[in-house]
């Protein structure tokens, strides 16, 4: 396959502009103390490739003695039982399943990442997030020779689970191989569900005698009536980000980038901007919306929630529990309920909220490092959780001990899941049994998001928020050419910042919307409009291939 190489920076310096996903790095890879002499750049597979890729037959647990090292962070849900995740059921579980002997390994220091790149002293599979922190992404990774492009073990037959998966999913698997055609790493693959949306307090609407609230001016009597009839001082509290995501969705205007009738366009370079804004400064200026937003944390954010001082906020779907856990301490009718995304007619659907495409650029993807000698191994290893049997154990971990299927296939967690008599919490459990615990290698399963939740109110939430059209107009998440990437880079560094300047001072009224053209002319003069048409060249791309 034809590759477009790009000029060679130097490796030392690309390796080490690369430290910031992780807290440090694993330890050295002993058994790989030298690159494969004989990996081939085009196909993936090592001098010593295994002959069970071409049987028919092929099952695990594989016969093998070859041990395939890990690197990946270690997650906080692991780290509080665990000093590794060798240790966790789901590694010893997944050595049973496929018959490697696996070890993972951790960062132990910012700086060692950069090191075992610029040496060579790779582990057998990394996970990163190439895209987003190596310099020149993964095609660089692939050119840079840290890492291999798995196509070569793709077509051999090694990886048919994954190779499946986006055979199924085709617009995926644009986003994920890169302009060149190459796959760097198996991704991180998502249910495309929205787990964070508005939530109101149901009590308060029943004692209203209030319906949940669909459109922007039913939203503006609920919080009026929540203001003057039930003594809220800040009837909607929230981040001033979550607010933005809120009004845009009443004017159907993206938030950054998205995409209407074929054509690319940047949110706060809408004309439709304006009325967003207009919208949010009117509601600022009514004492409707927070006056707090610019400096909310957390805990003052529950503090508001519990105590009557708000009545609504763009919060999760564990938001639910635990306000009311807290507030039920002192008031036993405290309730929560989720809406949809608020919309100007009745009965419309959304156009965006908060859903995400299953994959994207931003996440961390598991790469086979070219140090690796035995390719094969560690790609049937990656492969087997793309299968059914791999899926159910990332996802839930292990039949009978961490999930049960019911009468009709619903999976649900066990006892102990939830009531572990070390008292650990549910994601904690799951970082002993799952992958689930945190994005990784493996396909979300479309049970997981109801696996995880408790309440019915819960599961309606996730139902309510993922009902949009989002996903037709959201941008997707795909690469431009590594010289656009980086003009595009420079451009948005500074529109963002003065974005984030603007915004603040549009809702606090600080800067009149009688100058919005002028902010117009501002983002036009730092080049919003070479922005747009890149985007514009990347998606007419993708929409091509």
């Amino acid at each position: 396959m034809e590759k477009k190489f790009f000029k060679l920076f130097s490796l030392i310096l690309a390796a080490f502009l690369t430290v910031s996903l992780f807290a440090g790095c694993a330890k050295e890879n002993g058994d790989n103390d030298e690159p494969n002499k004989g990996q081939d750049m085009d196909t993936g597979k090592g001098d010593d490739a295994i002959t069970e890729a071409q049987e028919e037959e092929f099952s695990y647990p594989m016969d093998t003695n070859v041990k395939v090292t890990w690197w990946h962070g270690l997650n906080p849900n692991v780290s509080k039982s665990f000093e590794s995740a060798n240790e966790t059921e789901f590694a010893k579980e997944l050595e049973k399943k496929t018959g490697i002997d696996i070890e993972f390994m951790h960062p132990t220091s910012d700086e060692q990442f950069g090191l075992m790149v610029a040496t060579g002293e790779l582990p057998d599979i990394v996970e990163y997030s190439w895209d987003k922190f190596y310099s020149g992404g993964t095609p660089k990774a692939i050119e840079d020779k840290v890492i291999i492009p798995l196509n070569g073990l793709m077509e051999e037959g090694y990886m048919p689970n994954y190779v499946k998966w986006l055979s199924e999913n085709p617009m995926l698997d644009k986003m994920i191989k890169t302009n060149e055609g190459l796959y760097g790493g198996l991704a991180p693959i998502e249910d495309g569900k929205s787990i964070l949306g508005p939530l109101v307090r149901k009590d308060w609407l029943d004692d209203l005698g209030l319906d949940r609230p669909e459109t922007s001016d039913e939203w503006y009597e609920m919080l009026v009536a929540f203001r003057d009839k039930k003594g809220a001082e800040a009837p909607m509290t929230k981040r001033s980000s979550r607010f933005a995501t809120f009004f845009h969705s009443i004017y159907g205007v993206g938030t950054s980038f998205f995409v209407e009738d074929g054509k690319v366009h940047y949110g706060p370079y809408d004309s439709r901007y304006k009325d967003v804004m207009g919208l949010v400064n009117h509601w600022y200026k009514e004492g409707l919306l927070d006056k707090d937003i610019v400096t909310m944390n957390k805990n003052l954010e529950y503090a508001k929630m519990t105590n009557g001082t708000s009545g609504a906020l763009v919060g999760y779907t564990g938001h639910i529990s635990l306000l009311e856990d807290i507030a039920r301490e002192t008031d036993s009718n405290y309730t929560l309920t989720a809406t949809k995304w608020p919309v100007l007619k009745k009965g419309d659907t959304p156009k965006f909220g908060h859903k995400s495409w299953a994959f994207s650029l931003n996440n961390r993807v598991a790469s086979i490092t070219a140090a690796c000698k035995h390719p094969e191994i560690a790609a049937r290893l990656l492969d087997y959780i793309y299968g059914e049997e791999g899926q159910m154990l990332a996802n839930f971990g292990i039949e009978g001990i961490s999930y049960n299927v019911e009468a009709g296939g619903k999976i649900v967690p066990t006892e102990i899941m939830h009531n572990d008599p070390d008292e650990r919490s549910f994601f904690q459990m799951k970082g002993i049994y799952t992958r689930s615990y945190a994005t990784g290698p493996y396909v979300r399963h479309p049970q997981m998001t109801t696996f995880d939740l408790t309440l019915p109110s819960q599961w309606e939430a996730v139902e309510l928020w993922s009902d949009s059209n989002e996903l037709d107009h959201k941008f997707p998440s795909i690469r431009t050419d590594v010289a656009d990437a980086e003009e595009m880079g420079n451009i948005m560094a500074q529109i963002k910042t003065y974005n984030d300047e603007m915004y603040l001072k549009f809702l606090l009224g600080e800067e009149s919307l009688d100058k919005f053209d002028k902010y117009m002319d501002q983002l036009k003069k730092m080049g919003i409009e070479r922005a747009i048409e890149i985007y514009q060249k990347a998606y007419d791309r993708y929409l091509s291939d």
